[in-house]
């Protein structure tokens, strides 16, 4: 293990780490840890991050550049309607 407290494995990162690589707060972290925008892993009260995963992630930010064609957005499907969303006349 490196002996630098950020780092746990080449592969994995510390919150600190992450946010340094992210450019955010530690703070944004934490929310976007509850938002789930994020994948992270959690052992006990131990939190780790893989980078490959977090540039992913932060991929979903990225703004097509004006020459370049929009990326398809994905579009959102509609509940299908159950008995207990469904109403009836009376």
């Amino acid at each position: 293990m490196n002996t630098n407290s950020n780092v746990v494995e080449p592969n994995y990162l510390r919150p600190e780490a992450a946010a340094l690589r992210l450019g955010i707060s530690k703070r944004c972290l934490s929310l976007w840890m509850v938002r789930r925008v994020i994948p992270y892993r959690k052992v006990g009260r131990a939190v780790f991050f893989r980078p490959d995963e977090l540039d992913a992630a932060l991929e979903k930010f990225r703004v097509a550049s004006v020459g370049e064609p929009p990326t398809p957005r994905k579009r959102h499907t509609e509940r299908n309607a159950t008995a207990e969303h469904t109403i009836t006349p009376a």
